[in-house]
């Protein structure tokens, strides 16, 4: 009897946490989590997972797995083990949903600190459920325990510890940054004051990425668009973190010469394979894909030196997204009532913006005719000058890198970017030809299409689509 009341209660947790991973917006757990049933539940729970002789503190790195686990044996046998397992999995859900409450009350510190310790946990016993039989790395007396402890554990012992864990970890990663970009929307340039954002934003990517990876490749069902989405947007953040400042560049006259910022292109990278990603997991018109289009291309512009050509390809199936949202049930146009969650880039996607995009769109008519050596030559004058922020979060053009596009009376003047090598052009083709890569599962699904053929073959070049023999 008493079996039958626990799992009927323990199910109970576990639809909220089927729920959670939908990951829904964060006001609409927030009755959830006050509600003092579910504490009661979980605390009834806990008492009846309760290990005489043993109080549970969540683990933070793998050794402390093992000292725990090593105390368990020696109490309970095996029995105990698969009981530590079980309370390990409940007080990862508990500290998960105390943090997220603690997060809506406005103790924001005290949720900080419940998202790293419940990271940590995630990373310890992921190490736990990969254990293998030699590990250099630890102390004699760590690996002889990790070895007794490895014939007790079976397979799908493990398989379950990689489970529940890689469900947790991906609720605490997403729901960490949502809680994060709420309580900071803005994206302030502290170029030397936010080592501590940094590494927040770090930790809680690193949870994501090593649950994600896990996930992938066991193929279990979750939702990778929004993950990989998170992912790209935490790096994009991150990128801003470590921005660099620059007092003055010559040939900018800015008004309040209060200087320049210029994004860390290194994480750009790492934005943009992750937005391609998201695009391949995500419904061809899902609304969302317009503002991750966007977002890829504004980090393409601060980072700079990518080939035009991607720019034109990039935007051209921003717009085709458009339309195909435009023709689902919900729209990209009708953004206040359909679910993209609280990650957004906010003011950063505006007329601004919208302008940069258009004006470097058009200089594809222009370049029209030479479509068939672009990518071949060494020339800079077809890569994308990089971009950077004044302190009214304004895209300057950077002169450094050249003045691709100027506007004369009615004519675009294109003029590439003027300091390179013919070196520095061919690295810098290879990379622009590496962030086709990232896109070509989702241009691949299309290119049946008449139109999507035609403009590939007019304004692309490069070698991606002719290697993979998707190009005439």
């Amino acid at each position: 009897m008493f079996q039958e009341d626990f799992l009927s209660i323990e199910n109970i947790v576990h639809d909220v946490y089927s729920y959670l991973l939908c990951f829904p917006s964060l006001s609409s757990v927030h009755s959830l989590l006050t509600n003092p049933k579910l504490w009661s539940i979980l605390n009834y729970l806990k008492l009846k997972l309760s290990i005489s002789d043993f109080e549970l503190e969540l683990p933070r790195t793998y050794e402390e797995v093992v000292q725990q686990m090593k105390q368990i044996y020696s109490m309970r046998s095996h029995d105990g083990l698969i009981k530590y397992l079980s309370l390990i999995d409940l007080e990862l859900k508990t500290s998960f949903f105390s943090a997220l409450n603690n997060h809506m009350n406005g103790r924001y510190a005290d949720a900080n600190a419940e998202f790293d310790t419940v990271a940590d946990c995630c990373k310890a016993m992921l190490h736990l459920s990969a254990l293998k039989e030699k590990t250099r790395s630890l102390s004699k007396d760590i690996q002889h325990t990790e070895k007794y402890i490895l014939r007790q554990l079976s397979s799908s012992e493990r398989e379950r510890i990689r489970l529940f864990v890689c469900t947790i970890g991906s609720c605490t990663g997403y729901f960490g940054t949502a809680c994060y970009f709420q309580l900071k929307p803005k994206f302030d340039f502290q170029p030397e004051g936010c080592d501590e954002d940094v590494e927040r934003l770090t930790k809680l990517y690193n949870c994501l990425a090593d649950v994600t990876q896990i996930c992938k490749e066991v193929n279990m069902s979750m939702a990778f668009d929004l993950l990989d989405l998170t992912m790209g947007r935490l790096q994009a953040r991150i990128a801003f973190c470590k921005c660099e400042f620059i007092s003055s560049v010559e040939g900018i006259v800015d008004s309040d010469d209060s200087g320049f910022y210029a994004m860390n292109e290194n994480r750009l990278e790492k934005a943009i394979k992750h937005y391609a990603l998201a695009v391949q997991e995500s419904a061809p018109d899902d609304p969302i894909l317009v503002k991750v289009y966007d977002e890829t291309l504004l980090c393409i512009l601060l980072h700079g030196k990518i080939h035009l050509q991607v720019f034109w390809l990039l935007k051209f199936f921003r717009d085709l997204a458009y339309i195909k949202s435009d023709c689902s049930i919900v729209s990209y146009e009708d953004g206040s009532i359909f679910q993209e969650n609280e990650l957004k880039f906010g003011e950063l996607i505006n007329s601004d913006f919208d302008f940069v995009m258009n004006r470097i769109y058009r200089l594809r008519n222009m370049c029209q005719h030479k479509t068939g050596t672009m990518f071949l030559t060494t020339t800079p004058k077809y890569l994308i000058p990089k971009f950077l922020y004044n302190s009214d979060m304004k895209l300057v053009e950077s002169p450094t890198y050249g003045n691709t596009i100027r506007t004369s009376g009615k004519n675009e003047v294109h003029k590439g970017i003027l300091k390179s090598t013919p070196t520095m052009v061919k690295e810098w083709n290879k990379k622009s030809e590496e962030i086709i890569e990232y896109w070509l599962p989702t241009i691949s699904q299309v290119l049946e299409n008449a139109a999507v053929a035609r403009f590939i073959n007019t304004y692309y070049d490069g070698e991606v689509f002719c290697s993979n023999g998707l190009q005439n």
